[in-house]
């Protein structure tokens, strides 16, 4: 049967070959290890054949080989060893393998084994190790197998090898073994890892609050913990919480698998090292000490598990306090005292403590002076107002607001605040947060105050009546002042009602009201007030003036005013809070023209009422009790003139006519520049009338004059009339005369003033009233003061810009030369320009060109003939700024240039005058030519030519000055003079004979050629810098030295052409041969002799020297003799050498060389 090798895999696999499929597969397993022919197997009917036969003996041919050697390993490595099982027994046998262990003299361990019928088991000590794949036997080779041990255990260590056994069967089909043999051994060292591990259990902190989240982690220290085995145990108390096997799976008890089930407490593998114990929601009865088990477990064989160390850190105590809130407040207000009805605002703050789980609710609480307390209103933690009781219903209204602006910052608003919102305000906050069955519970409650003051509205309050006009004249106006105290802001509601009772009269009756909304109210009676009466509420404050116009008898008599204050309720409603009643105010009216007066001896005490009054709302608030103002009388003896009050008609009273007319009298002085506007003012300080009109003539006094002339006069009544002096000067149309709305101010603008408008201005004033039959009659006039006016030109800020420049170009390039006014005297002027330039060897500058202020361009004596004044521009791109282009500049163009800048103003009477002139700084302008860097080849060649050939003679130009220049070039050909009777220094210092052979001119017109070189002459220009002469048909008389003189041609700005440079190359030496009637010349004259005489020989002369190489051949093999010396012939004939030209300017050469002789 056939050796078979089963291989299990390392997943704990287990396949088991059935016995009966063994023959099937013989031929599959039993290579190396049985026959692989199933001829020799023995039969029942061979035995029966052979019972009367002698059983021969077989040889024992079983080997089994394994290398010796010496392994160190390491717990956990891998084990790997080969041994090699052959035969060579003709008759059929089976082999088994074993793989032994053995340490020191102890029995032999088997590890595993292959049976003789191809069943692989292990032995007791390995067997779970094979079924787990730890220990494997595979076959690698014919006759090889491989044993394989992972995951070494220290008790591994010792000697392994193999034994190998050869079976044989009966004819009782019984099997022994014939030969047993094992291998050389291989020792194995096994090494253990450390097996020891630590514990230790960390947390955050150990004082906790209910509710607060904690994690304890077990942290187990060891080496190669994926590869061992441990289980945790947690311990609250000494009692178990849970546990984790090797499988991590936890195990809680009944308490905690209960917390553990509804999401507050977690035991879990963090990693192979790290086990955590998470209680999410604290509780008071959680105190106490926590702490871990690590316990070691190796796994059996049987697949169960033992514990083996046992290992726990020290316990960690933690305390859980009950909650307790930490917030603190911060209360904050608009203010500490202020005026009833307006709005009070409260800020409060929680500015630590509260966490993201918790909640706030809010309570705004009042403490009034008596020392109650009432709630205002309450925010619950849901976000749900609560108003107080006795504020509900005017929250109803909005007079309240209560807001939450950000978490933890809360505002209580108060609008139209009343005197029973005054104490001091508190707010309550509260935490709450939510506990383990879902209830809401209140941590702790935090408090903060401040305190208010209110001031009443109706504090203070009280009313004057006051009147700077207490006598007026027919026509006049008056006013009426009723003062209210204190000042109270513009949304505090105050009516005003003025009352009046006629003279003679005992009643009052209304007149007008100034109701508390804004509006006005006449009264039914006196109906003539409302045509002439106007009342006015300021806008800063409650006070009302009654303004009364034309006076007359009927509005003689007493006026009063009463005010009442009102407050507006939250509902909409209104309160009168408090009326005054100001004091009497009687008003007399006078005729015109009378005043009173007041003789010296009933001079009387004056009694003035002084009131002080706290401001609503100020810092100090007037203490509660104090009266509500306090009136101080004072008497001094009176030493002025008398308030017009105390003025009665009586004793020592009697009125008199008196003007009041007053014009300033104030000296001016005026200077401004022309085309200004001259203002002249005359100001009617005062006026007997408010009805008075003026008559105004105006004047003006110059030194040439004696007395002033008249310029213009307005009448009363507002027609115009020029005087003399604005005809003779033509001001009519320059005038403008105004009056103030006031009436008391009268202007006279000259308008576009000019210098001779200078002078002494002064107006003289009349002042007019009408009548009472309705006539106007002068009552007074005066002369004002003088105004000295001085009109001159505007300033000189004319500025040019003096820099001074060198500008240098080449020829034919454009230059701009720049004029740049860097300040004018106004921005309206008009400018002028003229260039100069000083030419060198000019001994005066000369005009260019100039620029009117027409800006018609205009060219000077210097641009008018030739081409510079096509060449010229010139332009201003911006203001101020002139540009003089010169296009194709020459060297003429060369001179120092400089601009004169005029500057011209309009005067009034529309005329220019030039007003200033400057000049530039010089820009000094060369004009260069271009710099010549003309290059020609100078390189000597030499030239050896046949007679009646061409040779070429190159020109080469190497550089230019300019891309536009053009060339001229000459060919000469040099000689030597003949010699004649010359002294020595003579013949030393002889010249040269030159003769042109052609020239080229710049305009590539040809100069005629000379007697002998007429027609032999091409020109070529190969390029732009390379030119060619070509002499044809050479004769001996052209034998000599040539070159080559370039000329560089440039044209002006005004297209003539001028020679700017010249060079001349190098020598060409030319050398002509005489040809003659030579050989070379006839045979290659005649192609029938050019091919007779090199061509056919060459095989005649070959066929010669193959019959001397033969006779030569066989002379020295018959004789002897004939050698020389080293056997060397005397006689060496090398073959011909030809050297033939296709050109024929040399003839072939045919040479037979001599051969060498030793």
């Amino acid at each position: 049967m056939p050796l078979a090798v089963v291989s299990l895999p390392k997943e704990r696999r287990k396949s088991l070959l059935p016995k009966e499929s063994l023959a099937a597969d013989e031929g599959q397993f039993c290579a190396g290890f049985c026959p692989l022919s199933a001829v020799n197997r023995w039969s029942p009917e061979q035995a029966n054949a052979d019972q009367d036969t002698v059983s021969p003996v077989i040889p024992d041919s079983l080997r089994v080989t394994a290398v010796p050697q010496t392994l160190n390993k390491v717990e956990h490595d891998s084990l790997e060893l080969k041994c090699e099982v052959s035969k060579s027994t003709a008759q059929h046998s089976h082999v088994s393998i074993a793989w032994y262990r053995q340490r020191g003299s102890e029995a032999p361990v088997e590890v595993i084994s292959l049976s003789r019928d191809f069943v692989l088991r292990a032995g007791s000590a390995y067997a779970q190790r094979q079924a787990t794949g730890d220990v494997r036997l595979d076959k690698v080779g014919e006759t090889t197998s491989k044993l394989t041990i992972y995951n070494l255990h220290p008790s591994d260590q010792g000697e392994f090898y193999c034994e190998a056994a050869e079976w044989i069967q009966d004819p009782d089909n019984s099997w022994y073994a014939m030969t047993r043999k094992r291998s050389q051994g291989a020792i194995v060292n096994v090494q253990a890892t450390d097996k020891e591990f630590s514990v230790r259990l960390e947390t955050e902190k150990r004082m906790y609050i209910v509710g607060e989240p904690v994690e304890f982690r077990c942290i187990l220290e060891a080496q190669n913990i994926p590869d061992r085995y441990f289980s945790i145990s947690w311990a609250f108390n000494s009692s178990l919480i849970a546990s984790l096997g090797p499988n991590a799976v936890p195990v809680l008890n009944n308490e905690f698998a209960q917390r553990e089930a509804l999401g507050q407490l977690k035991v879990a593998k963090e990693s192979d090292s790290v086990f955590v114990l998470k209680i999410y929601r604290l509780r008071l009865e959680d105190s106490g000490k926590y702490n871990c088990r690590v316990t070691e477990r190796e796994k059996t064989v049987t697949g169960d598990f033992i514990d083996k160390e046992s290992k726990r850190p020290k316990n960690i105590p933690i305390t859980v306090m009950p909650l307790k809130t930490s917030i603190s407040l911060e209360i904050i207000n608009n203010a500490s005292n202020v005026l009833e009805g307006e709005s009070l605002r409260f800020g409060c703050n929680v500015r630590s403590g509260f966490g993201p789980q918790s909640r706030l609710s809010v309570t705004w609480q009042l403490v009034d002076r008596l020392n109650r307390r009432s709630e205002i209103v309450r925010l619950d933690r849901e976000g749900t107002l609560h108003p107080g009781p006795s504020y509900a219903e005017r929250s109803s209204y909005g007079g309240i607001q209560v807001e939450q602006v950000r978490p933890g910052s809360f505002t209580l608003e108060i609008f139209n605040s009343v005197k029973a919102d005054e104490g001091h305000y508190e707010c309550r906050v509260a935490e709450w947060t939510r506990t383990l069955d879902g209830e809401w519970q209140m941590v702790g409650e935090r408090h903060a105050g401040t305190p208010v003051s209110i001031t009443a509205l109706e504090a203070g309050f009280a009313v004057t009546a006051i009147s700077r006009t207490p006598g007026v004249t027919y026509n006049e106006s008056f006013d009426l002042q009723c003062i209210i105290k204190p000042h109270y802001p513009s949304w505090v509601p105050v009516s005003v009602t003025w009352r009046f009772q006629p003279a003679g009269s005992t009643e009052f009756h209304d007149l007008v009201t100034f109701t508390r909304d804004g509006g006005v109210q006449w009264g039914d009676r006196y109906l003539g007030f409302r045509t002439r009466t106007a009342i006015e509420k300021a806008e800063s404050s409650n006070n009302v003036r009654l303004s009364i116009s034309r006076a007359s008898d009927t509005e003689a008599g007493k006026y009063q005013c009463v005010a009442e204050l009102w407050r507006k309720n939250y509902n909409s409603s209104w309160t009168r809070l408090a009326d005054r009643t100001s004091n009497l105010l009687e008003i007399r009216v006078l005729r015109p023209g009378q005043s009173w007066s007041l003789s010296p001896s009933s001079a009387p005490l004056v009694f003035t009422r002084e009131l002080e009054q706290p401001c609503p709302g100020s810092p100090k608030p007037q203490p509660l009790g104090q009266p509500e103002s306090t009136v101080y009388l004072k008497a001094k003896p009176f030493t002025g003139s008398l308030p017009r009050q105390i003025l009665k008609p009586g004793k020592g009273v009697s009125p008199m006519s008196v003007t009041k007319l007053q014009v300033s009298k104030s000296k001016r002085s005026i200077t401004l520049v022309e085309n200004r506007p001259i203002p002249l003012n005359c100001s009617v300080k005062s006026q007997t009338s408010p009805d008075s009109h003026f008559a105004v003539l105006w004047y003006v006094h110059k030194p040439s004059d004696a007395d002033g002339k008249l310029i213009l006069k307005t009448t009363h009544s507002s027609t115009f009339e020029y005087g003399t002096y604005a005809e003779e000067e033509g001001l009519r149309g320059r005038l403008q005369f105004e009056r103030s709305a006031s009436g008391g101010l009268f202007s006279l603008t000259v308008q576009r003033a000019e210098v001779r408008d200078s002078g002494s201005y002064y107006c003289h004033v009349e002042e007019w009233l009408l009548s009472p039959n309705h006539a106007w009659y002068k009552l007074a006039e005066e002369v004002s003061g003088r105004t000295e006016v001085t009109v001159k030109q505007p300033d000189n800020r004319l500025q040019v810009n003096q820099t001074h420049r060198n500008i240098t170009v080449l020829e034919n390039e454009w230059v701009t030369l720049e004029c740049l006014v860097s300040n004018r005297t106004s921005p309206s002027s008009q400018l002028s320009v003229e260039w100069y330039v000083w030419r060198p060897g000019q001994p005066e500058k000369e005009v260019v060109a100039w620029l009117s202020r027409q800006s018609t361009l205009h060219y000077g004596d210097l641009a008018a003939p030739g081409d510079l004044r096509s060449r010229l521009h010139l332009e201003s791109p911006s203001p101020g700024l002139f540009l003089l282009s010169i296009q194709n500049a020459t060297v003429r163009d060369s001179g120092a240039y400089n601009c004169r800048v005029e500057e011209w103003l309009l005067d009034p009477s529309d005329r220019w005058y030039k007003r200033a002139e400057d000049l530039s700084g010089l820009i000094t302008l060369t004009v260069k030519q271009p710099d010549p860097t003309l290059q020609v080849d100078t390189a000597t060649a030499n030239l050896t030519v046949q007679e009646k050939e061409s040779f070429p003679l190159d020109c080469s130009i190497l550089s230019r000055s300019s891309p536009e220049s053009h060339f001229a070039v000459t060919w000469y050909s040099l000689r030597a003079k003949e010699a004649g009777d010359h002294t020595e220094q003579q013949q030393e210092e002889e010249e040269e004979e030159r003769e042109a052979v052609l020239s080229v001119g710049p305009d590539a017109v040809f100069s005629p050629e000379a007697g002998r070189w007429e027609g032999r002459l091409r020109f070529q220009r190969l390029s732009a810098m390379l030119f060619r002469l070509t002499v044809l048909q050479a004769g001996g008389a052209d034998t000599g030295n040539y070159t080559c003189r370039v000329e560089e041609w440039l044209a002006d700005p005004n297209g003539v052409w001028y020679r700017l440079a010249d060079e001349e190359s190098g020598m060409v030496a030319v050398h002509v041969q005489d040809a003659g009637s030579t050989l070379q010349s006839v045979i290659c004259s005649n192609d029938a002799l050019f091919y007779f005489v090199f061509f056919y020989p060459f095989p005649i002369f070959g066929i010669l020297i193959i019959t001397i190489l033969l006779v030569r051949f066989k002379s020295r093999n018959s004789s002897k003799n004939s050698e020389g010396k080293n056997g060397v012939p005397l006689l060496w004939i090398k073959e011909p050498h030809l050297n033939y030209s296709p050109t024929c300017l040399e003839p072939p050469v045919l040479s037979i060389h001599p051969g060498t002789i030793d």
